[in-house]
C-alpha cells in the first residue's frame, strides 16, 4: 500500500487522511515491483504409464504416453500420431526427441520417486525405455507376452527387456497369461478380474514404495535384475486354515514362471489386523526356509489395517538373476528379426 513520510498506509489518495503529508506514491512503487518469492513443489511420486491404465497412488502424480490420431502434448498426456504400419524402431526414431522434452515438462526428474507401467509388446515401450534419463529411485513393472503370445509381441516384447537390463533399470515383470488369469476380492468392492485385478495387485505392491525401491536398488548391486511377484488380497483363516496354508497357496500363483530354487531375494509386503502381524511374519521364514534354501536375502514390510472380517492382504516379490520368461521371447524376437535385420536388438546400442 502506499505510505506517507510518517509511514501511514493510505488508499489511492494524494494526502494522508492521518496526518495530511503528501503520499509517496513513487517510493511506494518500488515496494510493489517486489514479487513475492514463489517456490514449486512437486509430487513426491511419479507414475508413466505406456500402454496400461494409469496407477494413482497417494501424493502421486500420473502421466500417460499413447498413440491417437494426431500429436497432442499436455501436462498428463503425450499422445503421439499412429503411424501406419510401425514398429517399436519407427516410433523410437520418429519421437524420442520429443518424448525427451516432454519428460522434462512433467519434471519426472524432480519427484524423489519415480515408477513406470509399461506393457512391453507396445511398441512406445522401448521409446520410453531409451528416452529415460538414468535415475537413481526408479523402477519400471513391465508386462510381457509369453508363449502363448504373437511372434511381433514376443519380439518387442524381448526387445524392450534387453534394453532395460542393458541400462541396469530394476524390473518387475508379469506375463500376460497371468493378467488373463488374474483375479482378487476387494473387501469393500467385491471381485475384481482381468487388467483390474492386476491393477489391484500393483497398486498394493507398490505401497511401501520407499521400502521396496530399496530392495530392488540393494538386489541390482548382488546382480539382480528381474522380480517376479505373487499376491492373496483380501485372503482370511475361513480360506485358508493357517498363514502356512496361504504362503504354500502363494507360490503356485507367480506372475512368472520361476523355479523356487533360483530365487536368489524375497520381500514380503503385508498389510493385517495388529495381533495378525506376528504369525504372518513368522510364517514367512518359515517358507523361505523350506522353500527358498537359496535366497541371499529376505526382507518384509508388515503394517497393521483394522478389518471387519480379519481379512488381510500380502504379496511377495521375488528377485531372480535368471529370467525363464527372458529366454522363451527369444524365439520370437529371431523370427521377426531374421526376416527384418532393421528390428535386431543391435539398432539400440
Amino acid at each position: 500500500m502506499p505510505r506517507c513520510p510518517n509511514g501511514h498506509e493510505s488508499a489511492l489518495e494524494l494526502k494522508c487522511p492521518t496526518c495530511g503529508e503528501s503520499v509517496l506514491f513513487a517510493e511506494s512503487l518500488k515496494d510493489l515491483a517486489v514479487l513475492p518469492p514463489f517456490q514449486c513443489t512437486f509430487e513426491e511420486i511419479a507414475v508413466l504409464s505406456i500402454g496400461f491404465p494409469p496407477l494413482v497412488f497417494p501424493g502421486s502424480h500420473s502421466a500417460e504416453i499413447r498413440v491417437e490420431k494426431e500429436d497432442s502434448l499436455k501436462a498428463e498426456t503425450l499422445s503421439l500420431a499412429t503411424i501406419e504400419g510401425a514398429t517399436w524402431l519407427d516410433y523410437k526414431e520418429r519421437y524420442l526427441a520429443e518424448f525427451q522434452r516432454w519428460l522434462r515438462l512433467v519434471s519426472l526428474a524432480k519427484s524423489r520417486y519415480r515408477v513406470i507401467i509399461l506393457d512391453a509388446s507396445n511398441p512406445l515401450s522401448i521409446l520410453a525405455l531409451t528416452g529415460l534419463a538414468s535415475y537413481r529411485n526408479m523402477i519400471v513393472f513391465a508386462l510381457t507376452a509369453d508363449e502363448k503370445s504373437r511372434p511381433l509381441e514376443q519380439h518387442t516384447s524381448y526387445v524392450a527387456l534387453t534394453e532395460a537390463f542393458r541400462r541396469g533399470i530394476p524390473l518387475i515383470l508379469a506375463t500376460n497369461s497371468f493378467m488373463e488369469e488374474a483375479s482378487c476380492f476387494l473387501e469393500h468392492e467385491g471381485l475384481a478380474l482381468g487388467k483390474q485385478a492386476l491393477s489391484q495387485m500393483l497398486s498394493f505392491i507398490f505401497t511401501p514404495l520407499g521400502e521396496l525401491m530399496d530392495f530392488v536398488q540393494r538386489d541390482l548391486k548382488l546382480g539382480i535384475k528381474a522380480h517376479g511377484f505373487s499376491t492373496l488380497i483380501a485372503a482370511s483363516d475361513a480360506v485358508y486354515r493357517t498363514v502356512d496354508d496361504a504362503f504354500l497357496v502363494q507360490h503356485h500363483q507367480t506372475s512368472i514362471d520361476l523355479d523356487l530354487e533360483e530365487v536368489q531375494s524375497a520381500y514380503l509386503i503385508a498389510l493385517a489386523e495388529k495381533d495378525l502381524e506376528t504369525p504372518i511374519s513368522q510364517g514367512f521364514k518359515r517358507y523361505c526356509d523350506q522353500h527358498l534354501v537359496n535366497a541371499l536375502s529376505i526382507s518384509q514390510w508388515l503394517n497393521a489395517r483394522p478389518s471387519r472380517y480379519r481379512i488381510y492382504d500380502m504379496a511377495i516379490v521375488y528377485g531372480l538373476k535368471n529370467i525363464n520368461i527372458y529366454s522363451r521371447l527369444r524365439k520370437g524376437y529371431e523370427m521377426i528379426a531374421n526376416q527384418t535385420p532393421d528390428l535386431k536388438v543391435e539398432r539400440l546400442l
